[in-house]
């Protein structure tokens, strides 16, 4: 597919989520001020903060217009029911390499105490050139079953394919979630057991989608979405 048939069906799917969120009464804003993504996130229910992720920490990061991205999903009265982030990963030889130089969280800088990966699989070795990854995403709990989550996951992504010549996107999830059928959730292609995180004691799978699979999901959600999910 030529390059700007790849912007027309991103524009396209782009532009049917705006639709359903307008549906839906919902404001989608963007953002890439990760200091504010920082204080919303101390703002939201539940407390998320203390989970927060480090590959979206701006302490630890460079993350700008240049090589990232957060979006918002909000109600009228402005509070926050949907939240995703995306970055550029460092350009080194694999995938492997940036979970095992611990690059993938602490691009700039690293805060003290041991190494936190114990990588578990070499399939992440395969992975090269130029990648996108998503995360901290984070749905409020009425708005959960809604397939919000979906669209975040597939938002963030097309913003990174549309404006950077990533040749897949990724995304980490716990071995819980990968367990409850988050791949088809976030509509990934691929997976593999990567690394377990020793300081939280948990396995975690990569996702990823190839930039041409990604373009033919676009189209084919496009394709078949609903007008409205949410009542």
């Amino acid at each position: 597919m030529m390059i700007q048939d790849e912007q027309v069906v991103i524009r396209r799917y782009t532009q049917s989520t705006l639709d359903w969120a307008y549906e839906n009464r919902l404001n989608v804003e963007v953002g890439y001020d990760f200091r504010e993504f920082d204080r919303a996130q101390r703002s939201l229910i539940g407390g998320y903060r203390e989970n927060f992720n480090p590959a979206f920490d701006y302490r630890y990061n460079r993350l700008d217009w240049s090589n990232s991205v957060y979006l918002h999903f909000v109600e009228e009265d402005g509070q926050i029911v949907g939240q995703v982030a995306a970055k550029l990963l460092p350009e080194m030889d694999s995938l492997y390499d940036i979970y095992q130089s611990e690059r993938f969280w602490f691009c700039n800088r690293r805060p003290e105490g041991e190494p936190i990966v114990q990588m578990l699989s070499d399939g992440s070795k395969n992975l090269r050139g130029l990648m996108s990854t998503g995360g901290s995403l984070w749905v409020a709990q009425h708005w959960r079953k809604s397939g919000l989550s979906r669209r975040l996951a597939m938002m963030a992504r097309a913003f990174m394919m549309k404006n950077f010549p990533v040749v897949r996107h990724t995304t980490m999830v716990k071995q819980a979630l990968f367990d409850a059928g988050m791949p088809s959730t976030y509509q990934h292609v691929h997976s593999d057991r990567s690394l377990r995180l020793t300081n939280f004691g948990y396995d975690m799978h990569t996702l990823w989608t190839e930039r041409q699979e990604a373009i033919e999901l676009f189209g084919a959600v496009e394709e078949r979405q609903p007008v409205s999910i949410a009542a």
